[in-house]
């Protein structure tokens, strides 16, 4: 029996809770007690922000099951836990990786500026670079050779600025990327005539070499009618960097100066070329070296594999000279 005084409420907490049966599976007679999609409560949004999901095939949206209530709601015990990558879950990659493109827009540029330099004390016009090829092969053959090298490695960091400008530009990514690309593959292409001419000067002289080069000069082949594609890929890649804020103004003009390289098969260096490769060494070293920096660390696993990739792959650089 209550006593005198006591409130309503004690009354309430003393009594039993009712608990309703449970229904058995297949009996017609027990009523279904499992609430509706319109009788289930739904969680107060404002006390809880859920995500929501929805499905742009019906315009039906639903609240996600999981999520987690305010810090303040949490209570004194919070657990923390770490999902792993699955195997075969799908991640955020993009060709050719952050890595790569940051080593590219950073040893590409330098390789070329030092090629320039290199070659900078002879005369800009094929005579005279065979010349030289015969009296200072060491200097030549290292000139070219960087130029070539930094040549190759500036694709990564094409196709990474390309796609980073095709976020909010696609069409300007695609014709700017295409066309510098292009481009590079010509100066590859001019890189294995040059290749040629200089070994004709330094086996059978610079006079033998300057009228095989000057009889053969003007012959046509595939990228005679894509030479434009050297100088003007590299002022729509700057304006593209630049519309869609990838670049700053500074850094897109310097990229611009890129087109100033002159172009052909055994070009020196002159007063342009220092100033293109340097400008590309402007624009794109800083972003390589702060990519780099905000990459994520490598896992072990990917170490290891990379220490026993490497003399493997020195290996395979050795046997493929024997070819």
């Amino acid at each position: 029996m209550p006593k005198n005084g006591d409130s309503p409420g004690a009354l309430s907490r003393l009594a039993p809770k009712w608990i309703p049966p449970k229904p058995v599976r297949g009996d017609a007679s027990t009523p279904d007690l499992t609430p509706t999609a319109e009788e289930a409560p739904v969680p107060d949004q404002q006390a809880y922000p859920l995500p929501i999901t929805g499905d742009s095939s019906t315009g039906r949206t639903a609240v996600h099951p999981r999520f987690e209530p305010p810090e303040s709601d949490r209570g004194p015990i919070r657990a923390e836990v770490r999902v792993g990558r699955l195997p075969g879950m799908e991640t955020d990659y993009v060709f050719p990786g952050r890595r790569v493109a940051a080593v590219s827009m950073v040893l590409g540029p330098i390789l070329l500026l030092t090629g320039t330099l290199l070659r900078a004390r002879f005369d800009f016009f094929f005579p005279s670079q065979l010349r030289a090829m015969s009296e200072h092969p060491a200097l030549m053959t290292a000139a070219y050779t960087c130029f070539l090298a930094g040549t190759v490695l500036l694709w990564p960091a094409i196709v990474a600025l390309a796609t980073k400008i095709g976020r909010t530009r696609p069409a300007l990514a695609a014709w700017a990327g295409v066309f510098v690309l292009i481009g590079l593959f010509e100066r590859a292409f001019h890189a294995g005539i040059d290749q040629a001419a200089l070994g004709l000067a330094e086996r059978r002289g610079a006079g033998f070499a300057e009228s095989v080069v000057s009889e053969s000069y003007q012959d046509l082949h595939l990228f005679s009618f894509l030479s434009f594609t050297i100088m003007f890929g590299w002022y729509l890649l700057a304006f593209a960097a630049y519309r869609a804020k990838v670049l700053g103004i500074v850094r897109s003009i310097a990229l611009a100066t890129m087109g100033f390289l002159p172009l052909g098969v055994l070009k020196g260096t002159e007063t342009m070329s220092i100033i293109g490769t340097a400008g590309l060494c402007v624009a794109l070293v800083p972003t390589g070296i702060q990519a780099f920096l905000e990459s994520p660390k490598p896992s072990r696993r990917t170490v290891w594999l990379t220490a026993l990739a490497i003399p493997v792959l020195g290996a395979l650089a050795f046997a493929s000279t024997m070819g």
